[in-house]
């Protein structure tokens, strides 16, 4: 199957997309995603429709996966003590793609 072929709201895919994205979901968070992504994906097909909106436009409300809570975020020398290349400021990320060349 063609990768623009398949559902976008397909559990299996959505959760291969969460996966590279480093995202861990529950089976439960995981099956509301899918349900968001289909409502979402419906309301982009309405959008898209000719004709006037309804009123309202095209606020969908979609509840949250889970609360966001504030956490510490990492201090500047903790964060370069792991940095393989590091100048006590700033720091440089290996290359992502075979043969590429960090700038």
């Amino acid at each position: 199957m063609d990768l623009y072929e398949r559902p976008l709201a397909d559990e299996e895919y959505l959760a291969r997309i969460a996966g590279a994205a480093c995202l861990r979901l529950t089976p439960e968070e995981l099956r509301q995603f899918a349900r968001q992504t289909e409502a979402m994906l419906c309301e982009l097909d309405r959008l898209q429709a000719p004709g006037p909106l309804a009123e309202g436009g095209g606020a969908v409300r979609v509840e949250a996966l889970r609360e966001d809570v504030p956490g510490c975020s990492l201090g500047r020398e903790e964060l370069l003590s792991a940095a393989p290349v590091q100048d006590g400021v700033c720091f440089t990320a290996p290359p992502v793609l075979k043969g590429g060349e960090a700038e």
